[in-house]
């Protein structure tokens, strides 16, 4: 085991131990959500945050969002990439479709939309690279939409990348932080997801076989006192 690879694995348990305890990263107040690969995803409000994890599987693959919005009501957008060997210069194009926006956009959409006024585009860029302390993953930054929307009604954020790579990309939504207690309790399993998503296989193994060593640990301790108290109550 590497140093490096030893690093990580104390202080995702040490990460875990903190939320225990109530302790959530507040990074993770962006709900984790993973859509199906080239299917359209409903998104219910677009104030609240919420992260996409997308693996784009075929070049000619298009994610589509959609939601309801209403005029002058804030967008905000983001596109990250996972920190992963061979995703280094990887980005994705974005693309805003709905009601009031110029019509001249469509001519830059990977498919014909039907039904739609116009559009936006939004090439991929660099942007501020960031680590998440929880699941002790970091993420390229790239492209960001803030912006009112011009109009009420159905809109659609599309991605894809526009050169036909495969890939794997993750789009957040909103900023209004809403973190229940299901949300909570949902935290090992969208920790777990978020591993495999970055393909960290190696990893979550060694803390399935660090978790069964404690768990044997444990119990041998808890056997050995029993047995102890036992000996200690027998009568000379």
């Amino acid at each position: 085991m590497t140093v490096s690879l030893f690093g990580r694995y104390i202080a995702s348990l040490t990460a875990m131990s903190a939320a225990s305890l109530l302790v959530v990263s507040v990074a993770y107040a962006h709900l984790p959500n993973w859509g199906e690969p080239g299917g359209e995803n409903h998104i219910d409000d677009i104030d609240v945050s919420v992260a996409f994890y997308q693996d784009i599987e075929e070049g000619s693959q298009v994610d589509t969002f959609t939601f309801q919005g209403e005029a002058g009501q804030h967008l905000h957008a983001g596109i990250n990439i996972p920190a992963v060997a061979g995703l280094e210069d990887y980005g994705v194009t974005m693309a805003l479709l709905g009601p009031g926006l110029p019509p001249a956009g469509l001519a830059g959409l990977p498919v014909e939309p039907t039904d739609v006024a116009g559009a936006l585009i939004f090439p991929t860029e660099q942007g501020e690279n960031f680590f998440e302390p929880f699941t002790q993953t970091r993420y390229w930054g790239r492209q960001t939409v803030e912006m009112g929307l011009p109009a009420s009604g159905e809109y659609h954020l599309m991605v894809w990348n526009l050169d036909g790579r495969t890939g794997k990309y993750v789009i957040d939504i909103g900023e209004k932080e809403e973190f229940g207690l299901l949300g909570f309790l949902k935290l090992p399993y969208w920790w777990v997801k978020v591993h495999r998503f970055f393909g960290h296989n190696t990893y979550l193994a060694l803390l399935a076989v660090g978790g069964l060593l404690l768990a044997v640990a444990v119990a041998a301790l808890v056997v050995r006192r029993r047995r102890g108290g036992r000996l200690k109550q027998r009568p000379a």
